[in-house]
């Protein structure tokens, strides 16, 4: 949204899908005392790539994040092919049909 939002200010729209880390751990690490990036990694014991909020430190964490999101998929969940489009299914699907959604992709 917030991408969205700043799109529209410059009369912008995106033009390609994303995954939002944020979206995701809110449903794939539901546990998590905090869904801001830093908590996340510390929760998830991913590496810290610099000082939070700076560009390259933050992006480096958030593709450790995403990397561990999809372990998350593969082994808890046994989700064997994990894709953008799933992930994009997932940060959409309410809570309440995120077993749902992974049965689905399970096919099963």
């Amino acid at each position: 949204r917030f991408w969205d939002a700043e799109l529209a200010r410059i009369r912008r729209t995106r033009r390609q899908t994303f995954v939002c880390s944020l979206l995701l751990s809110r449903r794939l690490l539901p546990l998590a005392p905090s869904h801001k990036l830093g908590a996340l990694v510390e929760y998830a014991k991913l590496p810290v790539a610099g000082r939070y909020h700076r560009a390259l430190a933050d992006a480096e964490m958030a593709a450790s994040l995403l990397l561990r999101l999809e372990e998350e998929l593969r082994l808890r969940h046994q989700v064997g092919q994990v894709s953008v489009e799933l992930l994009c299914r997932i940060q959409r699907a309410p809570k309440a049909q995120l077993l749902k959604c992974l049965a689905a992709a399970r096919g099963g």
